[in-house]
This record gives structure tokens, C-alpha cells and sequence, in this order.
């Protein structure tokens, strides 16, 4: 998985540098997150790029990361920088569980 490592706001962000997220992806980010919480992050945060459509894997994968965080009692955020994505994950209420920013700054 494609991923670049950033800071804002106290939160440790991933960004996902790929559209499309598969099985092993998914566990390469899962393990990603539990490296941060094992580091004692407890703030992490998903970017995801432009191009980026959160499809049943995409969700699901958030979803996973936000079990895997929730149970070390930390605070998922996800930044959505495409209007596309975020009617998408309100579509699925992922918004009534997981904080959504549309850019890094609203981390702050």
C-alpha cells in the first residue's frame, strides 16, 4: 500500500496514496495503525487523494481501522478532500462514527 506518513493537529495522519484498496492493502494499513497505537498515537487520521471513491472495501477498511482504534481508546479522523467521497460516507452514516474533514487543516 502507498502511503506517506504526515503530522497535523496532534493527529498522526496516513495518507493513501491509491485509489483502490485491496485485501492486502487493507491488512498493510491495519498493521500501519497498530504500529501507531502501539507508539501510543491515539489521534490517527486517513487521507485519502481527489480520485479517491469510498466503494464497500474502502468502507470496510475504515471501518476496521476505526474498531482497531476505538478498542486503544484513541480518535479516528477522515479527510475527504472530494465532495463525491463525503455524500458517499454520509450515505452510509460513516460520518455518525468517524470524525470526516474535508482537508488536514480542520485537524488543527
Amino acid at each position: 500500500m502507498l502511503l506517506q506518513p504526515a503530522q497535523a493537529g496532534g493527529f498522526q495522519i496516513l495518507r493513501i496514496l491509491q485509489d483502490t484498496v485491496s485485501e492486502e492493502d487493507a491488512v498493510a494499513l491495519l498493521l500501519r495503525v497498530e504500529e501507531l497505537l502501539a507508539k501510543n498515537n491515539r489521534k490517527i487520521a486517513l487521507s485519502f487523494n481527489s480520485t479517491a471513491y469510498p466503494y464497500s472495501k474502502l468502507i470496510s477498511v475504515i471501518t476496521r481501522c476505526y474498531q482497531e482504534i476505538t478498542r486503544a481508546n484513541g480518535t479516528l479522523a477522515v479527510i475527504l478532500p472530494s465532495a463525491a467521497f463525503a455524500r458517499a460516507a454520509d450515505s452510509v452514516n460513516l460520518s455518525s462514527v468517524v470524525r470526516i474533514v474535508s482537508s488536514e487543516d480542520e485537524l488543527r
